[in-house]
């Protein structure tokens, strides 16, 4: 959303696929101060102390940097502007969409950003804001829009089409696009770095040696249209059905690692609600393939795409979701400061338990599990989520 002249550039942390590194001279609390939402971190990854500077502050910069950095502008897709006034007083009232800046937070990146120096186009960066910036989403949206190397034995027949070109290769809803991941490291010198990647998933790595789209499990789902589960099926721009319903690894499930990045006990993970979560190296974002988490999920287990930072006993949490028609074993972790696993407990949540996010407090982990009833021959022969889930107009469930 676009606003007025004498506007400020502002992004929350808390965004839903975000992860913050943060060192410098203050504790959370202090950051917290600055802002109360700070004490939602679903999505922020904190390791030593966090910047004297406000949380806000930390946005501000970034979002500055990221645009007046002409190659980190036509990669980012958060274009967001508040008013300087508007902030201090209703923003509400002042939200007039730009629809073509919305729209172009959809369209491929067909060039990877290895490493980019940026300075602020006004003001200066405090001297004391030192970490990194992860965000990671969607970002191919045509298959094959990255050539594979020119030492690489298998190349494609054809070049990388523009968005809209060829329809084959496009993707039916955005969420199925392949991820990408942006880095901005605050080095403390003035200045910031940045790059972005996709990441090299199995799936992502076929289509980019073929150079046209493979994967059409969720196509069927997609083409039903907006009325698919009372309207929240195909929900733009987060739908409630986000894979292919036979589990494992499969033609039909594909792992597109394109819904949060987490960084914890420095390792850079991206998640994705199917499947592996990924490993990335956090300083030039390459793909080191998918993660076990040291022998602890099965090579075909699905992990949740939702990490929590319990910041009482310094400890993130995530969940895995099997899901069956009669009913879904969801299994919680938590990894202490070294990334081994503290605890994991198994629950048995009645039905199908379509969940793609989840709360934590001192004591218990809080999910909420929408009335979602199965139609088992059809779940049983096409694992089509159109034909085989339908949500009912009852309560949700919360599980505690």
């Amino acid at each position: 959303m676009r606003f007025q002249q004498d506007s400020l550039l502002l992004l929350s942390l808390c965004g839903s696929s975000s992860a913050f590194s943060l060192n410098g001279s203050r504790s959370l609390k202090t950051m917290q101060r600055y802002n109360p939402t700070a004490t939602n971190l679903n999505a922020v990854s904190v390791e030593g102390n966090a910047a004297s500077k406000s949380y806000h502050l930390c946005m501000l910069l970034l979002k500055r940097f990221l645009f007046s950095c002409d190659k980190c502008y036509k990669l980012h897709s958060d274009k967001i502007l508040f008013s300087k006034k508007d902030m201090n007083t209703n923003i509400d009232k002042a939200m007039v969409p730009d629809m073509e800046a919305y729209a172009a937070g959809y369209s491929t990146a067909f060039e990877e950003l290895p490493f980019e120096s940026c300075t602020p186009s006004q003001g200066s960066i405090p001297s004391d804001l030192v970490g990194t910036y992860f965000r990671s989403g969607p970002a191919m949206f045509s298959a094959g829009a990255v050539v594979p190397p020119k030492k690489s034995i298998v190349q494609p027949k054809q070049p990388p089409a523009p968005d809209g070109t060829d329809k084959e290769r496009m993707v039916k809803h955005p969420f199925d696009a392949d991820g990408g991941i942006l880095g901005v490291t605050f080095s403390g010198d003035g200045k910031a770095s940045a790059r972005f990647r996709y990441v090299r998933t199995n799936a992502m790595t076929k289509e980019r040696k073929k150079g046209k789209k493979l994967y059409s499990g969720m196509e069927s789902t997609r083409m039903e249209g907006s009325g698919v589960a009372n309207g929240l099926g195909n929900d733009f721009p987060v739908p409630m059905f986000k894979h292919h319903l036979s589990p494992g690894l499969n033609k039909s499930r594909k792992n597109l690692s394109n819904t949060r990045s987490v960084y914890w006990s420095k390792k850079l993970l991206t998640l994705w609600e199917g499947g592996l979560p990924y490993k990335l190296d956090a300083l030039g974002l390459s793909t080191e393939g998918r993660s076990q988490l040291g022998g602890i999920l099965n090579e075909s287990d699905p992990f949740g795409g939702k990490g929590v930072f319990d910041s009482k006993k310094d400890r993130m949490l995530f969940y895995s979701n099997k899901q069956d028609g009669g009913s879904s074993e969801v299994t919680l972790y938590e990894f202490n400061a070294k990334f081994r696993v503290a605890s994991s407990n198994e629950y048995q949540f009645p039905g199908f338990a379509v969940i793609s996010d989840f709360a934590a407090t001192e004591k218990y982990a809080i999910f909420v599990q929408a009335p979602v009833s199965t139609n088992g021959m059809a779940f049983m022969l096409s694992k089509d989520p159109a034909k085989s889930l339908k949500v009912d107009n009852g309560p949700s469930v919360s599980t505690f």
